[in-house]
Order: structure tokens, then C-alpha cells, then sequence
């Protein structure tokens, strides 16, 4: 299974999921790197996560990471504009972010 999310609610302008599974923290596990190195490069690879939804007018914020021993990776994804606003559809992992007049509509797929 990749990543194994679940997602806790889906509103037009919100998105709480969790990551239950992480490829790379398995990969880089498998390399070797255990905590603070660990946490570093999770926490290198989520600027990207960060960056993307940045660039869609979202604001990303990660409470929990697989790397710290939490669990899991609990992400919340908040639209910083109207709902009105007009998004191009996009698709990160196993969700699928997709504009509507009334605003965003979240769907998750598996």
C-alpha cells in the first residue's frame, strides 16, 4: 500500500489527512538514517510539499511526521482565497484537487 491515507475532513476550502505509510522514510531507513537525520530529511522533503501547495494558494501545515515516531504524517491543507477562486485541477499523491464554482472539491482515490 502507498501511504495509506485517510483523509478526517474535506471541506471546499480545507483538507485534513493522514499519512500512515511513507516510501521515503522507508527508503531512507533502509540507507541507514535514524532520528534528527531522519527528521531532516523528511522535514527537506515536505518544502517541496510545501512549495506545491504554496504555488495553489494553499497553506500546508504538518503536525506529525512518520520520521519523529509519530505514527503518521497529519497534514492540513487550508485555502488561503475565496472559495470562488480558480484553481487549475491537480493531483498530488492520492488526492485530486479540483476547482468547482462553488469552490474546491476534495477527492481522494486509492
Amino acid at each position: 500500500k502507498n501511504m495509506e491515507i485517510d483523509v478526517l475532513e474535506a471541506t471546499h476550502d480545507d483538507l485534513v489527512a493522514e499519512f500512515h505509510q511513507c516510501p521515503l522514510v522507508q527508503a531512507w531507513e533502509k540507507l541507514g538514517y535514524e532520528g534528527k537525520e531522519l527528521e531532516l530529511l523528511c522535514d527537506m522533503a515536505m518544502d517541496g510539499d510545501r512549495g506545491i501547495a504554496d504555488q495553489m494558494g494553499l497553506t500546508l501545515d504538518i503536525t506529525k511526521t512518520i520520521a519523529a515516531g509519530d505514527g503518521c504524517c497529519h497534514s492540513t491543507n487550508k485555502n488561503r482565497y475565496p472559495a470562488t477562486t480558480s484553481m487549475l485541477p491537480f493531483s498530488y499523491g492520492s488526492i485530486f484537487y479540483y476547482p468547482h464554482d462553488s469552490g474546491i472539491i476534495w477527492v481522494s482515490y486509492r
